[in-house]
Parts: C-alpha cells; structure tokens; sequence
C-alpha cells in the first residue's frame, strides 16, 4: 500500500533517524518509519504534483518542489511550512539545498533556476540561458557554482555569485540531470539518450 491515492513519485533518502521520505503526486510530502511502514508525518500544502523533497543536513528540515510552481521548507518536528519560495512561472523540477544549508537552489520548467535565501525566502539570483525547461540544478561541493540541465540538449556551468555562465555542455538528448563528482572536479550527466556521461568540470 502507498499511502497515497495516485503513487508515490519517488523514494528519495532514509534519514540517519530512519525516517523515509517520500514525494508524491497527490500533492503532499510523506515521512515513513522505516522500519514498520507506517506514515508518521504528511506534509500537506502544495497544490499540485510534488515532483521532489530532500532533507536538510541535521534532518530537521525538508525542502519540496513542485508543478504548482514553488518550493516549501518545512519543519519536520511540527510538520509546519516555514518558506514558500515563489517567483516561477512554470512548474518546478527540483529543489535542493546548499551545502551549508542556507541557500535553496530551484530548478523550473520556466527556462531557469534560482537561487533563494532559505530563511527568508528572498530570490538571490536567477540564472537564465536556457531554451528549454531546466531539468535539475544542483551545486558545486564547495558552494560556490551550480550546474544545470535543460532539455535544449545542454548543461550549463554558473558562478553562484554573478549568477554568469561560465561553461556550456554541449550534450547529447534532453537532459534529465547533472550534478557534481564529489571533489567537483567532474559533471555526471544522464540523457534521454540513455547514455549518462563524465565531463571536466574546468573545460568540458
């Protein structure tokens, strides 16, 4: 049993407390107890698809994306929405968190992603170049550059500060996602192609 009247999207991570987190497209969030099956939490807010949700680092938070065209943080302990990030015209793809924690990056069907203050909610930054929906936007390791995939066939490179591309993939078929090795030196991407591919983060 799901738990949810149209599925559950996707599995995402188990928590170190061992909590499972789901995204579902009936609109909500789920925590799960991993051992037992059995719903502990539903986050209940989005009013549409929840296309993806990750927890924060200390696993007291979860951030969510979805078609309805923002992003929530929430509390886990309260299950209350602390930040709606709005600012999309188009449903959004993902949402993940920076590696401190701070920074929410946002990955939209509207051509671009952005970058937003986790707390406040404020847009920082909007990173635009693409001809076609972004797919995943994801962060450097050291934080300081994000990457994105698009369905226009390539991936792109930014300075997280100047919002400015600085490296284009030029890849082969709509892009689903890309993210960093873990010493950032290499971008992984995987491709409806059904190939994924390594590229030098410096040059390509």
């Amino acid at each position: 049993e799901t738990g949810v009247e149209d599925g559950s999207r996707l599995v995402l991570l188990v928590a170190p407390a061992g909590v499972l987190l789901t995204a579902s497209a009936d609109g909500t969030a789920k925590l799960w107890n991993a051992e037992t099956g059995d719903c502990a939490m539903t986050l209940w807010g989005h009013l549409n698809s929840v296309m993806s949700a990750t927890f924060s680092q200390s696993g007291d938070l979860v951030l969510t994306a979805s078609t309805d065209g923002t992003a929530k943080l929430w509390c886990v302990e309260t299950c209350q929405c602390l930040t709606t990030f709005q600012g999309h015209t188009a449903p959004l793809r993902s949402a993940v968190f920076s590696p401190g924690g701070a920074l929410v990056l946002t990955a939209s069907s509207d051509q671009t992603a952005k970058l937003w203050d986790a707390r406040s909610g404020e847009c920082l930054q909007t990173f635009a170049g693409h001809r076609d929906r972004v797919t995943s936007a994801e962060f450097s390791p050291d934080g300081c550059t994000v990457v994105t995939a698009s369905s226009d066939l390539n991936v792109m490179l930014w300075d997280l500060a100047t919002a400015e591309s600085v490296l284009t993939l030029q890849c082969h078929g709509s892009i689903w996602s890309a993210v960093f090795s873990p010493d950032g030196a290499t971008v992984l991407t995987a491709s409806s192609d059904r190939t994924a591919r390594l590229w030098n983060a410096e040059d390509g």
